[in-house]
This record gives C-alpha cells, sequence and structure tokens, in this order.
C-alpha cells in the first residue's frame, strides 16, 4: 500500500482531498482525488484511484492558445524573431503551471463555451432588468419598499467553478450581493423581500448548472 500524501479544503460536510501517490510531487498535473466522509462519531475516506482533474494535455494546448493570442494582440510587433520570443514565453509559463498544478478544467473552462453562449445574453437581460428595478426603488420608495435581509440560497452545481460562477451572476445582478459561499449554501444580501424571493425560486441556480453541464 503506498504512502498517500494529503492536502484537504473544507466544503460543508464533506472534506475533498487531493492527494498523490509516493514519488509523485503534489504540484503534479495528474491527481488522485478522495473524499472524507462523517459517519456518526467516525471518519471515512473513499479514495478514487486515477481520477484526475480533467485532461492536462487538453487544458495546456487552450492555455497556450490563450496566451499566445494574447501575446500576439498586445505585441504589435510579428517578425519572426519576435514570434519566436512569444512563443518561447507562452511555453515557459505552460510548463510552470503545469508543475504547479494549476492547469485543469476548472482553471480554462473553455468546455463551457458553446453553453456560455445560451447563458449569457440571459445574465446580462437579468442585469438591465435588476437595474432598473433598484432604480425606481431608489427614486420611489414608497411604491418599491427597500427592506434588506439575509437569505441562504441552495446550489445545484457540481463543482466549484459552478458554485463560483453562480454566486458571481449573483453579485453582478444589482440587488443581491454574495457575501459567502460555504458548501452547498451562498449567504446573499438582498436588497428587498421580493428580490430574495425571486433568487430562492432557482431560476439562476438551475441556469448555471446547466452552463456547467451533467458531472463537472
Amino acid at each position: 500500500m503506498p504512502r498517500i500524501e494529503t492536502r484537504s479544503r473544507q466544503t460543508g460536510l464533506e472534506s475533498v482531498i487531493l492527494c498523490a501517490v509516493e514519488g509523485m510531487p503534489i504540484t503534479a498535473p495528474v491527481l488522485v482525488a478522495a473524499r472524507i466522509f462523517r459517519r456518526g462519531n467516525g471518519v471515512e475516506a473513499e479514495f478514487q484511484p486515477g481520477m484526475s482533474r480533467g485532461d492536462p494535455v487538453k487544458s495546456a494546448v487552450s492555455l497556450f492558445i490563450i496566451l499566445m493570442s494574447v501575446w500576439l494582440l498586445n505585441s504589435g510587433h510579428y517578425t519572426p524573431m519576435m514570434i519566436a520570443f512569444g512563443v518561447g514565453s507562452c511555453l515557459f509559463v505552460v510548463f510552470l503551471s503545469l508543475r504547479m498544478g494549476i492547469v485543469d478544467d476548472e482553471a480554462e473552462p473553455v468546455h463551457l463555451i458553446p453553453r456560455a453562449t445560451l447563458y449569457v445574453p440571459w445574465l446580462v437581460k437579468e442585469i438591465f432588468k435588476s437595474n432598473v428595478d433598484v432604480a425606481r426603488r431608489v427614486v420611489n420608495p414608497q411604491v418599491l419598499r427597500i427592506s434588506p435581509r439575509i437569505i441562504e440560497a441552495g446550489t445545484t452545481q457540481h463543482s466549484d467553478l459552478g458554485r463560483v460562477i453562480y454566486a458571481n451572476s449573483i453579485t453582478l445582478t444589482p440587488g443581491t450581493v454574495s457575501i459567502r459561499v460555504h458548501g452547498a449554501y451562498i449567504t446573499v444580501h438582498a436588497i428587498a423581500d421580493d428580490v430574495a424571493e425571486s433568487l430562492l425560486e432557482g431560476e439562476m441556480d438551475r441556469r448555471v448548472t446547466r452552463l456547467e453541464g451533467p458531472g463537472s
């Protein structure tokens, strides 16, 4: 039985542990996943060898393409020597990122782009509607009252990336601000009761879950 090194992050009632088998650096891009569950007074571990955080090669290629595109846009010089310097610099950054173990599907969520074409327009529409609503409350508070409250909004996303997208979408929408993400809940400050109730109906949560995709 190989020795296991672990590092963990707490997510509510479940701790997710990333571990590396002896001989593999903890910063390696291919990691083993395990979950720790609380069972009564004890703790049980379920190790899942071979599980990695996405395809590191695919993520590395997408990272290189993004870095190179930004470099070409900002450089303005397209001589062979300058382009060679850009390629070398981008490859070096990708190499360092791989060694640090930060190249994965969450760091490079290019797989979300097709579904984002449906989510982003809806979010922009909601931001516009919320802007109008907040402006009306400021101009005419007798009709649309301001009654701040704190709520706990449940999440149905499968990954940290999905929950972060949901929390940021809440904050981008005027009238609501995400205060804290903890486990499967987000603490939200809402400008009024009806705004809080609208969020708790779960339309945004469902759309972010569809954006995230199954089993992300």
